[in-house]
């Protein structure tokens, strides 16, 4: 059996499918799939997510309803078929809406029915998060993927590719455009079911009167693992959130070691919060001055939002690297913020607020004035109401207000230092021009004449 047998069961996906109000999931897998066959820059765009490319010449055909014979209990929400010259790529698609989660036994049958029918991959759309599509949020056997690849992309995800297609002017072709532009429409709808991460996992209110309380958690408690899961899905929709703000990538940056490695990842994040009580993220942001970090402190219920940059080197006086970072923020309103000044040798810093530095740059200074800072860090700290903070959605939507709130205000005003250019050193008596070595050379040629 092939794909072609499971062709001939489908229907060709509509951009306009005739459905009950009730299926949601029906008329989303629809209108993403002719979505996808209609406007080739977000097929090419999503598919090169997960290693595909996508050319001129390939040819895109989508369908629902997928049903297999002798096996009734099996229907995949849809079906991906890429032709190229005389290559072929397949996939089934399993889609979920609202708050529906994907289901690991339901995916393992998917992954051996492609496996019958000599399809190469099954891809999954959900409102779940994960770090990047070549990853899944749910485990599953590695047997099932040895020979039929795993893919995730969340509906965030696919919304935000189109954002950013439209918002750059990627998209050439008026028709191509109009299409992402209702489908943008569309998955913005409430009734389409699409959302955010919203929620903290249940366990989040008990976790957090723990460690308010003094108390820490053991790596071998159960709501460690959701815990810290739900933490990297809340990491996966600011990137997303701020993508759509700056109509660029922002991605988590991760150690190489973990980047493809979930259980590596969850258990050290796991480990950290058992420790410290502590949840932390880096965020990439595209032509950034530096990395925004962000740290939960569940102890304190407070969330910090900073980023760091070298202090000016062509800069000799402290006082002078520490008014070069305050020009930057000369701007900003300086609720909330801080400066941190650092010395290489020393565990820590001078903290002052930006307020009081801008009334007295030298009070960021060390004692000792002999010694210039090497780095500045500029924070954001916000100490949470403890209700909202042990609130599952209320501390989702302080979060991400504080991240978009830092940025918006402090780092995209943020300029990374860089040595100026070398000057040429033609007052040196070991240097020599040009026209010097030009004249030497001639000369010597005319001797040898």
């Amino acid at each position: 059996m092939g794909v072609e047998d499971l062709i001939t069961s489908a229907e060709r996906a509509r951009l306009f499918p005739v459905l009950s109000e009730s299926s949601k999931e029906g008329r989303a897998t629809s209108v993403f799939l002719s979505c996808l066959a209609s406007a080739p820059d977000l097929a090419r765009s999503l598919f090169a997510s997960i290693g595909r490319r996508v050319g001129v010449r390939t040819e895109i055909d989508v369908y629902t309803e997928v049903g297999t014979e002798g096996t009734s209990s099996l229907r995949p929400d849809g079906l991906i078929v890429l032709r190229t010259g005389g290559t072929i790529w397949s996939a089934l698609l399993e889609a979920k809406v609202g708050n529906s989660d994907l289901d690991q036994g339901q995916i393992e049958a998917y992954l051996d029915l492609a496996r019958s029918h000599k399809i190469d991959a099954v891809v999954t759309v959900s409102n779940q998060f994960v770090t990047n599509p070549q990853l899944s949020p749910v485990s599953v056997s590695r047997t099932k993927t040895r020979s039929v690849d795993l893919f995730h992309w969340s509906w965030m995800f696919v919304l935000t590719q189109c954002t950013l297609l439209l918002g750059n002017e990627e998209v050439k072709d008026k028709d191509h455009a109009h299409i992402l532009a209702e489908f943008v429409r569309f998955l913005t709808h409430r009734s389409a079911g699409i959302q955010g991460f919203e929620s903290m996992p249940k366990c989040w209110e008990d976790v957090v009167n723990k460690f308010s309380s003094g108390q820490r958690l053991r790596k071998s408690d159960p709501t460690v693992a959701e815990l810290v899961s739900a933490w990297h899905q809340e990491e996966k929709d600011i990137c997303l959130i701020l993508s759509r703000l700056i109509q660029g990538s922002v991605l988590p940056r991760l150690p190489r070691a973990i980047q493809n490695d979930p259980y590596a990842r969850l258990k050290r994040d796991g480990d950290s919060l058992c420790s410290d009580g502590v949840l932390r993220t880096t965020l990439s942001v595209p032509n950034a001055a530096s990395p925004i970090a962000v740290t939960v402190d569940l102890a304190a219920r407070v969330i910090q939002v900073s980023m760091r940059l070298q202090a000016p080197g062509d800069r000799v006086q402290g006082k002078a690297r520490v008014t070069w970072l305050l020009r930057q923020l000369a701007q900003i309103d300086p609720i909330d913020i801080a400066i941190v000044a650092f010395w290489p040798g020393k565990a820590g810093g001078v903290r002052v607020s930006l307020e009081q530095a801008r009334e007295e740059p030298e009070i960021a200074l060390d004692r000792n004035r002999s010694n210039v800072p090497t780095s500045f860090e500029v924070v954001l700290l916000d100490a949470v109401k403890a209700g909202r903070f042990k609130s599952r959605k209320g501390f989702v939507s302080e979060l991400e207000n504080v991240v978009t709130d830092f940025y918006s205000r402090v780092g995209q005003r943020l300029k990374a230092w860089q040595p100026s250019a070398p000057e040429v050193k033609s007052s040196s008596p070991k240097a020599v021009s040009t026209q010097t070595i030009q004249e030497n050379i001639e000369g010597s040629r005319s001797i040898d004449d």
